[in-house]
Order: structure tokens, then C-alpha cells, then sequence
């Protein structure tokens, strides 16, 4: 018997309790003024759950907090429109997490997501000594004049969803970390981790293999506009290439790092250079923007390693 993913069953879980809220969001996104790269705020969600006496009702009976939950929705309304899982290679997914990567990257950055709202994997992640298997991204709009951007993550426990908040209102992402950090350290510390891994996917470049990712457009129907869910859910390995070249560097070196390493000045010893973020402004005029290059770690006399190719595969 195959075990429904995570992601899924949370999906599957937030239409049993709140029937027909997917169609509720595509009526109020008919009309919504926010941002684009918003799918639906959460304080219009928390709207149309406190209109209706049955959702209302509901959240009472199940002892949570509606604003909460609110959040738990207005993140997996939009996951479902693609239901992409990302899953890091392994060597990648610890090189991102157990450096500083977010040195000078504009907040402006994480606006970019790729889709409406992802699902990362995050295997050996804890908070609290707690393990969480996955986390929800996705970008908020706060109308109110002490809101704005936030990047929203939900971390995944599989028993519940944990919303955390980290307001983008700061020039750079180290400042918004530090700013959340000055209250809940250990909670930064995490976003921190997560916050990484968003960059990658953000960036130009990132090896995802043949995965295109894309923000589905509402279809016309006789009952206004719909953005109906993605067919199943897909499975996207990052970093197969890059990973597989980490690994080659490891082999080569003997000595387990991939850190610049000492070596003779004829023949230094094989390493690789410190990998690093760098932004670029592209286009000119109404269409200039900022974009995010992973500079990938250069490799020092390493023997070119033939890379598997990533694989994007259906997940039940």
C-alpha cells in the first residue's frame, strides 16, 4: 500500500474541514488588488472563514486558532494549483544548510518565488529537538499599514502544520533574519536553513533538471474564474549534477571536505572555492529587475565527473 505524501494528505485534509474554501478563494482572487506574486492574502481567507457559520463553528470544535489556520489555508490553496515537492540532493541540501548564504540578498529576492507555493523535503531539519519533515512557502501581502511582504513558511510535523511569519519589510535578508532572531533565535535559526534552500530554487539557473516552474492562470468557467489543481503531484530532485560533482570532490580530496584545502604551489591539492549568492540587474527602463545567481563552488584540480541527470517523477 503506498503512503500519501505529506503535502498531500494536508491538502486533502483542509477541503474535509472546510468544504468548497478552494472555490471561495477563486471568487474573491477574481477581484483581489493585492500583489501578483501573492495568491491570496491571509487576512482574506480569515474573511471568509469568520462569514461562514459552518467554518467558524468549525474551528471552535477543533480547539485551533482561526487565524492560524487561516495561514495553514492560504498557503495550500495555492501549493495545490501545481503540488511541486522539491527534494534536495543530499550533498547540496547540507552545503546550503550549514553555511551563510543570505550575505547582501535583497528581501525583494524571495518575491520571486517561482510558483505560488512550494514544498520542500527537509530530512534531518528539528526545531525544538522536534523533527519536521517539510515545509510550505509561500508569499503574504498584509494590507494593513503595520504589514506588507512576509515570506510564510509552514513547517511540516505531519501531525500539524506550524505557521511561522518573516516579515520582508528590511533591505536585506540577514536583517530580516536578525530581526526575527531578536525574540525567537532558535526559530531563525531554522528560517535561516529554509531560507537557503528558497534562494536556490529562486535562482537563475538552478539545476532542476527539466522541471519548468510556473504560477497557473485562472481558466473561465460558467461559474467564474478557476485555477483548478495540478493533476497529481510531482517530484523534483535538486541538485543531481551539482551534488554528484560534491561528492567527486570529496572522493578526489581523500579528506571528506570540500573547503578550500592547502597544497603545493605547483599542484595544490584537489578542493573546491567557497560557493557564493551574486545579483545582477537585468533589462533596462519598466522591465528592469534584479535576479539571484548561485555561483556553484569552482572545483581545483578535480577530474570532470559525468553527472546523472535529474528526475521528475509523479509522488501518490
Amino acid at each position: 500500500m503506498t503512503t500519501l505524501h505529506s503535502a498531500l494528505a494536508h491538502a486533502q485534509a483542509a477541503n474535509h474541514f472546510y468544504p468548497d474554501i478552494w472555490r471561495r478563494i477563486d471568487e474573491v482572487r477574481a477581484d483581489g488588488t493585492w500583489p501578483h506574486w501573492c495568491f491570496v492574502p491571509i487576512g482574506t481567507v480569515l474573511k471568509l472563514m469568520a462569514e461562514d457559520p459552518y467554518w467558524h463553528s468549525e474551528c471552535s470544535r477543533r480547539a485551533v486558532d482561526m487565524a492560524q489556520d487561516a495561514a495553514r489555508l492560504a498557503s495550500i490553496a495555492a501549493w495545490r494549483t501545481t503540488q511541486t515537492i522539491y527534494r534536495f540532493d543530499s550533498s547540496l541540501h547540507d552545503l546550503l544548510r550549514d553555511a551563510d548564504p543570505t550575505t547582501r540578498v535583497p528581501t525583494d529576492i524571495l518575491l520571486m518565488l517561482p510558483e505560488w507555493s512550494i514544498y520542500i523535503e527537509t530530512p534531518g531539519h528539528t526545531l525544538s529537538t522536534r523533527p519536521f519533515h517539510g515545509v510550505f512557502a509561500h508569499c503574504e501581502w498584509d494590507s494593513r499599514p503595520v504589514g506588507g511582504s512576509e515570506l510564510r513558511l509552514l513547517l511540516d510535523f505531519q501531525d500539524e502544520l506550524m505557521p511561522m511569519a518573516i516579515p520582508l519589510r528590511h533591505e536585506s535578508i540577514p536583517e530580516a533574519l536578525e530581526a526575527l532572531g531578536v525574540n525567537h533565535p532558535e526559530l531563525a535559526n531554522v528560517a535561516s536553513q529554509i531560507v537557503s534552500m528558497l534562494l536556490y530554487i529562486c535562482s537563475k539557473a538552478a539545476d532542476l533538471g527539466e522541471h519548468r516552474p510556473l504560477r497557473p492562470l485562472p481558466r473561465h468557467t460558467k461559474r467564474g474564474p478557476r485555477t483548478f489543481p495540478a493533476a497529481a503531484p510531482t517530484a523534483v530532485d535538486v541538485g543531481v549534477q551539482i551534488g554528484s560533482a560534491l561528492r567527486a570532490a570529496k572522493a578526489a580530496d581523500g579528506s571528506g571536505e570540500t573547503g578550500a584545502l592547502a597544497g603545493s604551489r605547483s599542484s595544490p591539492r584537489p578542493h573546491w572555492r567557497r560557493w557564493h549568492w551574486h545579483t545582477y540587474w537585468t533589462g533596462s527602463g519598466a522591465d528592469r529587475r534584479m535576479d539571484l545567481r548561485w555561483m556553484p563552488p569552482i572545483p581545483v584540480n578535480i577530474q570532470a565527473v559525468d553527472a546523472a541527470p535529474a528526475v521528475i517523477r509523479p509522488v501518490r
